[in-house]
């Protein structure tokens, strides 16, 4: 039985001729004064040969977009296994890197919300649901057993086509009536313009019985066809239904789309928001610095932002301005109206866009180094208003599990979090005792394979000692141990099987008391 990792003759860097066996299955420290050749040994030839190896297993494609590390000086090495570094290093991420991120739940998360998240209207805190007609006709048999009703189809979804061409459409396909909006039912010949928004087209009268479901279904089939996911059930209690297979909310009739995991990035497009991209923190105009000295005045050129090259020709345009509109240029800004402040910012409208204006088109000009510095220096940052700090746009807070949000989810605590999934987790168990459908359980099953995933990689990070962090905590305000910390509980939480770990100096940074 293989007992040891051997390496014969390490000759890398300042090592002579070291002869050396590595323990498998234990806990191997290597310790030495500065420049003995620690790291010479342990990554530069232990890591190094494992990491070569498996390059050179991939194909020439493969390896052209992989770094290459030079073949370690030894004669010899026996019983290697995979290895993973995890090297001593700061963060190099910017401010869209957080916890989340950088220890890979974040993607775990979005993809348990982009299967088990339902939709919250922010309209109306309604649950938006898009219904399967067997569910539709389940319901209808509930609510209107025994009872003779028509199954309708709303026309307000056919407005974009010309009128006569939706009637002639109408009559072609067989469906001479239709309800009106104060509920009475009409004949297609009368059927106007103005109507159509209200309107729903009599798809069949069928009597609600058990008996009468293949017909309901086929009634329901053409009806969902003909409304474009949309259908409605209606009886002589004057009782109006609606059903969607879309995801339309009952309450105020908005359409939604389902929940990708693009919308539930911060990190793309479709899901950062459009003013702060993504940051949550959005930078607008420093006023104390653009306007440093309250003393000064235009005559002696005291708006800092314009005195930048160039620029400065900005004061002959205020200047113009402020002639017209009577403004005297030795009048000190501490001295400025309400009105005449607004007028220095905002302009005049004509030829003067004001201080305002000229950041604005400095931003526009941000693929240039000097102009992006340069606007830099005259801003600061806020909460960013139309997300308000979340990241993501207003639209795609509305996927909820539980009642929360993914950003409510990234703000709990390691410990918290792991409660939440575990929760998750034992109604998934439960669901899957349940479902019959080999399509869903599938989903079930794998969703399974997630969650336990994510709560190991949570569970890593509480061992560890990191269970008051948040997910939305962004990588540059961690401390050296803390990095270190989450580098590791993301190696070690991946469950790998006989591989080996090089960790470099991993208590750096750490009190004493978690070493």
């Amino acid at each position: 039985m293989v007992k040891n990792i051997t390496l014969h003759g390490v000759q890398t860097n300042n090592l002579q001729n070291i002869k050396v066996d590595f323990p498998l299955n234990k806990i191997t420290v290597v310790t030495g004064v500065s420049g003995s050749g620690k790291s010479s040994l342990v990554f530069d030839s232990l890591y190094g040969e494992a990491y070569r190896r498996y390059v050179e297993s991939l194909s020439s494609f493969a390896r052209q977009y992989l770094q290459m590390i030079p073949k370690p000086k030894m004669e010899q090495v026996k019983h290697l296994p995979p290895a993973i570094a995890v090297r001593q290093s700061r963060s190099k991420a910017t401010s869209r890197s957080t916890v989340g991120t950088m220890s890979e739940i974040h993607d775990l998360l979005r993809i348990i919300y982009a299967h088990l998240s339902h939709i919250i209207c922010p309209n109306c805190d309604a649950k938006v649901e898009n219904e399967s007609l067997e569910v539709v006709l389940e319901k209808i048999l509930k609510i209107f057993k025994n009872k003779n009703v028509l199954i309708l189809s709303p026309l307000k979804t056919w407005d974009e086509i010309k009128f006569e061409d939706l009637k002639s459409h109408l009559v072609v396909q067989g469906f001479m009536r239709f309800l009106d909006k104060n509920k009475k039912v009409r004949k297609v010949d009368e059927l106007k313009k103005s109507m159509v928004k209200t309107a729903f087209v009599i798809v069949d009268r069928v009597d609600v019985d058990k008996k009468n479901s293949p017909r309901l279904m086929e009634a329901l089939i053409l009806a969902e066809k003909l409304g474009r996911g949309q259908l409605a059930c209606f009886d002589q209690t004057q009782h109006i239904e609606l059903f969607s297979s879309k995801l339309n909310c009952s309450g105020c009739d908005s359409v939604y789309s389902a929940a990708t995991l693009g919308k539930l990035s911060f990190n793309h497009p479709h899901g950062a928001c459009e003013n702060c991209q993504g940051f949550g923190m959005a930078g607008i105009l420093n006023h104390d610095r653009v306007l440093p000295d309250l003393e000064a005045s235009l005559s002696s050129e005291g708006v800092a932002i314009w005195n930048f090259g160039m620029h400065t020709a900005m004061y002959k345009k205020a200047k113009l301005s402020a002639k017209t509109n009577k403004i005297p240029l030795s009048l000190a800004f501490e001295d400025y109206s309400k009105s005449q402040m607004k007028w220095l910012f905002d302009g005049d409208d004509k030829s003067f866009y004001g201080i305002n204006g000229y950041f604005k088109w400095l931003l526009s000009k941000k693929y240039k180094p000097h102009y992006r510095i340069h606007a830099a220096r005259y801003r600061r940052y806020i909460v960013c208003p139309d997300c308000e700090g979340q990241r993501l746009k207003p639209e795609n807070l509305i996927y909820r599990i539980e009642g929360k949000s993914i950003h409510d989810v990234t703000t709990l605590s390691m410990a918290e979090l792991f409660a939440w999934i575990k929760e998750i987790e034992n109604q998934q168990n439960k669901a899957s005792k349940t479902k019959s459908e080999s399509k869903k359980l599938n989903i079930i099953l794998g969703l399974n394979e997630v969650l336990s995933d994510t709560k190991r990689r949570v569970e890593y990070l509480i061992k560890v000692g990191l269970s008051y962090l948040e997910l939305n905590r962004t990588t540059r305000t961690l401390s050296g141990g803390e990095f270190q910390r989450i580098n590791m509980a993301r190696c070690l939480g991946n469950a790998l099987v006989d591989t080996l770990y090089c960790l470099d100096e991993p208590t750096v940074g750490l009190h004493p008391r978690d070493s």
